[in-house]
């Protein structure tokens, strides 16, 4: 490796102090931990240096003529090409106020000098890992590495200004608030409201200055205001939120569904300091919950007057989720189903179950529906006929996800067609044996059917049949 490649693979740092013995001292233990050091005796010096150097990290000095080093740090903050780079503040000021105006202006550390070399090391070495774990986040992650400094300097205004951070924190949390759609309502535990925001307003139909400083529990009608308190005095540091629903009557009349999530705040010592509540109007959700309901309790009444039940096999799992009818017409009891393609498969005939499992076989390797006639034996012995029909559903890789279907008890229509077919026997059998001759011609004067009698009496030829 030469000696250029071998620069490009220590990390590189820039010292800066006006003193020469300091800086000799600084450059030559750094070289010797295997940094590339690059010199500058003063702030000018290094502004101008860092424009065709960038280091990774700046060693920084506070007393130095025309330019100290607060302003090189200021000025270094304020250039984006600079103002990621850790700067270590190196000196001898003791004075807090000196260390903490090093941390406003930007700086990542403190250092007394004189330095204890292990110490100055190990500082350099923690800042640097820091530094290069944000280069590398800094791709991914640069809109949010940006909000985060910005909330950094927030933090450090704190310490020379207070009064005025605490304002712009009042000012952007209840712009945040102000932009949810949910109503939201801060009181003391006497219910006077500390706090409201815009929706909470309109929700109520009343204004900012009205409702702010009033009481919530006396806007609460005397049948509900005991239930009420007695509902927020029951949130503890271990339960400290609950949630509702309240069916209330709007400013223009109209009713809508309300969620409430009422929470109790404390302090560090526990005690309480004020409630919040956040409500969102639920009402499309209730329709919603209210016309499934509806359409659930039409498909049990239709199923109950069909002989006709539901069922879903989750094809991942094979596990098989039936209606409490398809589970009587099969004879199951639903409390004690587990949900198991077995469970199912011990009440089949034992002469229809392999052509049942052939038949969901296929289905599976063909990605079609299937529709399967079987009987059924139920505990008391009795043998039911049953038609299944179902449809599938495909996965986002095109795999069978699940079967949906019905089942219909056709037992009766079985036995129906089967006495049909027995009755049509036994009318052709007795037209066979007639001495009678009958025949059966279509619309268009063709014979279809003949009996043997017929055929005699046709001197043994048999009438030509248009078949």
């Amino acid at each position: 490796m030469n000696e250029i490649e071998f620069l490009k693979n220590q990390p590189a740092i820039l010292a800066i102090d006006d003193t020469p013995a300091n800086l000799h001292l600084l450059v030559a233990e750094l070289n010797a931990a295997g940094y590339h050091v690059r010199p500058a005796n003063s702030g000018a010096a290094a502004l101008k240096l860092i424009k065709r150097f960038t280091p990774d990290l700046i060693i920084l000095d506070i007393r130095m003529p025309k330019m100290d080093g607060y302003e090189v740090c200021r000025q270094l903050k304020s250039r984006p090409e600079t103002r990621d780079i850790p700067v270590i503040f190196l000196s001898a000021l003791e004075n807090s106020a000196d260390i903490v105006k090093a941390f406003e202006v930007g700086g990542v550390d403190y250092v007394q000098k004189p330095f204890i070399k292990a110490e100055l090391l190990a500082r350099i070495e923690t800042h640097l890992s820091i530094r290069d774990l944000q280069l590398t986040l800094e791709e991914r992650i640069a809109k949010r590495t940006e909000e985060l400094r910005t909330h950094r300097d927030q933090l450090a205004e704190l310490v020379a200004a207070r009064t005025a951070e605490l304002q712009a924190s009042e000012t952007k949390y209840r712009a945040i608030v102000e932009d949810q759609n949910e109503f939201i309502v801060r009181f003391g535990p006497d219910t006077t409201r500390t706090f409201v925001n815009q929706s909470y307003c309109r929700h109520l139909g009343r204004s900012y200055d009205d409702l702010l400083g009033s009481r919530i529990a006396d806007d609460i009608s005397p049948q509900n205001r005991e239930s009420f308190i007695r509902k927020i005095h029951s949130l503890t540091i271990d339960n400290p939120t609950i949630t509702d629903e309240n069916y209330e009557v709007m400013p223009d009349g109209t009713q809508r569904w309300v969620q409430w999530t009422d929470r109790a705040i404390f302090d560090e010592a526990d005690n309480l300091i004020e409630y919040q509540s956040v409500g969102r109007d639920i009402t499309e959700r209730k329709d919603a919950e209210k016309a499934m309901e509806k359409k659930h309790n039409m498909l049990v009444m239709a199923e109950e007057v069909g002989a006709v039940g539901s069922w879903e096999w989750d094809v991942q799992t094979n596990t098989v989720s039936y209606s409490d009818n398809a589970l009587e017409l099969y004879g199951i009891n639903s409390e004690e189903y587990d949900g198991e393609m077995e469970s199912v498969f011990a009440v089949f005939h034992p002469e229809d179950r392999a052509m049942v499992q052939k038949s969901l076989g296929e289905s599976l390797a063909s990605k079609k529906p299937t529709e399967l006639v079987y009987r059924v034996i139920k505990p008391d012995g009795e043998i039911k006929t049953i038609k299944a029909t179902s449809e599938l559903y495909l996965d986002d890789s095109g795999e069978i996800s699940k079967f949906v279907g019905h089942i219909q008890d056709i037992t009766e229509r079985k036995k129906a067609e089967i006495a049909l077919f027995e009755s049509e026997k036994r009318l052709r059998r007795i037209i066979e044996e007639t001495q009678a001759g009958y025949f059966f011609i279509d619309t268009k004067g063709e014979f279809r059917e003949v009996n043997k009698s017929l055929c005699r009496i046709s001197s043994g030829s048999s009438p030509s049949l248009g078949l």
